[in-house]
């Protein structure tokens, strides 16, 4: 009967620590002062961004 919860608890941790260490796929980029219309893929011809454009 020990042995059985002994198992139980070690898989159980066992799951706990495999979900913890999933780190979610967040991307945050921050842009200071830049309007809808700054970005080449908006029809900006002056300033070129095909990064930024790549991902739009």
């Amino acid at each position: 009967m020990k042995i059985g919860k002994l198992l139980i608890g070690c898989s159980l941790l066992t799951v706990g620590s495999v979900q913890a260490q999933q780190k979610p796929n967040i991307i945050f980029i921050m842009c200071d002062d830049m309007g809808y219309g700054d970005l080449g893929c908006y029809g900006q011809s002056f300033i070129h961004t095909p990064n930024i454009d790549g991902m739009a």
